[in-house]
Parts: structure tokens; sequence; C-alpha cells
């Protein structure tokens, strides 16, 4: 069960709100622009948050996402620049584009590791600006959608034997990459994960992956 999409969307003077237990979805933009909302209460019965569900939401600081939720939708918590800590579960397995872009946890460059943001074991984000060779971080288990998207410099990335998952379009348009190895613990390579990777010539996935994407790959040799 769910609250219809952009159900409480520009509420002015929504400032606390407990959802209810019956409800296992927070759908599209359903608190997008919510200026004063400072608490929400979320349920262990909340599978998914949806994209935009609290962009906006500047006044937010007080937010426990349950251990129940799967996905975090793209741009989930953008705006909230009061959020410091954002305490993804160990259950996510999907984080969409730029969740938690401009939050504070996000623009603490003391949170960034060479340009490359993690938060326990999930890569969220990697500034644009990264180039060269690249080495994900032993321990890593997922990278975030759209996660290295316009990295155009990026020549290699090594990836940990801990990765479980890449998200969609996690590598969309570096272009330098030539050679893309998929560790054997992968088991999801999400849609068009490494999509307008023009220089790619050689890419090799592991037959431990379970699922794969829409066009994950431009080319595969097992």
């Amino acid at each position: 069960m769910s609250i219809g999409e952009g159900a409480f969307e520009n509420c002015k003077y929504l400032i606390e709100i407990n959802i209810p237990c019956n409800i296992t979805r927070i759908e599209n933009h359903l608190f997008q622009g919510c200026l004063v909302l400072k608490k929400i209460t979320i349920p262990e019965t909340v599978t998914y948050i949806g994209n935009y569900a609290f962009q906006g939401c500047n006044k937010l600081s007080d937010i426990n996402i349950p251990q129940s939720v799967i996905n975090i939708g793209q741009n989930a918590f953008e705006g909230c620049i009061k959020i410091s800590d954002i305490d993804i579960p160990d259950n996510v397995t999907t984080i969409g584009k730029d969740a938690f872009l401009n939050t504070a946890y996000y623009n603490d460059e003391s949170n960034w590791t060479d340009d490359v943001l993690y938060y326990k074991n999930y890569l969220i984000k990697a500034k644009e600006t990264l180039s060269g060779s690249y080495t994900i971080k032993s321990g890593t288990e997922r990278i975030a959608g759209w996660a290295f998207d316009q990295c155009t410099s990026l020549s290699a990335v090594e990836m940990p034997f801990s990765l479980k998952s890449i998200g969609n379009r996690a590598f969309d348009s570096c272009i330098s990459i030539t050679n893309i190895t998929i560790p054997g613990n992968v088991e999801y390579i999400g849609d068009y994960a490494f999509y307008s990777c023009t220089g790619v010539t050689d890419a090799i996935i592991s037959e431990g992956v379970k699922r794969t994407g829409k066009k994950c790959l431009p080319i595969v040799i097992i």
C-alpha cells in the first residue's frame, strides 16, 4: 500500500509526520518541497523510497531509514541540507542518481576520499574531475546509479572482490575506459551501466553474475 504520488508535495506548513505501518512505498515526489518538514517516522514496512521523495526538504534533519528499505530513488534526498548522517541500511540494493546531492553529508569535503564519496559499504558518487586509474575501496559492496557518470578522464577502474552490484548507468559516458573486468562476487549489473563508454574494447564478466540490466556492457567475453 502507498500514498499517492506527490500527495504532500509543496505542503508549506507540514512540520512532522508519522507514516502508518501499512504503507510499503513512499512514492515519487511525495514530500518534495515541504520546506518546513523537520521530522518523519518511516515504518519497517516501507521497502521503497521514490524519486524526488524528499527533494528540497531543507529543514529535515531527523530521519531514520528502516532496514526494510531496498530502493532509494534518484534525487530522493537532494537538497536536504541538514542531513549530515545518511545511514543507508544494509538491505538497500539500489540507489538512484544524485539521491543525496547537496545534503550536509554530501557537501562536507571531509567525507570525500580522492574525489569519491562513500558511506559504509556504498560508493555513492565520484566527482567528474576524477582521472586516470582508480581503485575502488576494499569492502565496497555496491556502486550507486550514475556514480561515475561523466568521469570522462577516468581511464581504468579496479573493482574489489567484495562488490555485489553496479547501479544503473554507474559508468555512463566514461569514454576513456578501455578495459572492464567484473569481479566474481558481483550479482547484478544495472541498466546501461557502461552506456557511452565508447573506448571499451574488452570486457570480462564473471559467470557468477546472476542478473544484468539492459545493455549493461558494450562487449562481453566470458
